[in-house]
């Protein structure tokens, strides 16, 4: 992890620009989503995997905490959880919100962003 340090940044709105907005095309920005919790071992594993991938200018690698940005959290379990009922959208949402989000069982994901 440690000589991955300098290639993998937060995504937070001080790099959000630079790694997703202003991507030239056929550039991808790699992400892993971690919590407090799981970013001590996500994030060396992660470096591991991308680590043969490294001097490849096209992409560019980052993690972001849940914590500090549970709101997009919240919308991207609101589109990739499966909804049962259109009626029961509002309720499932909020349970599958507070089972996901508010008792730690993040999913843990690697994006890429196209």
């Amino acid at each position: 992890m440690r000589e991955m340090g300098p290639l993998m940044h937060e995504l937070r709105a001080e790099t959000y620009f630079g790694m997703i907005r202003l991507l030239k095309p056929g550039c991808r920005s790699i992400v892993v989503l971690v919590d407090e919790q799981s970013k001590d071992i996500l994030l060396p594993q992660f470096a591991k995997h991308v680590w043969p991938i490294r001097n490849n200018k096209t992409f560019s690698f980052g993690y972001l905490m849940v914590e500090k940005n549970l709101q997009w959290f919240r919308k991207l379990l609101e589109y990739t959880l499966p909804v049962e009922n259109p009626e029961d959208k509002d309720n499932s949402d909020e349970r599958a919100e507070e089972s996901a989000a508010d008792k730690g069982y993040f999913l843990h994901l690697i994006v890429e962003h196209c």
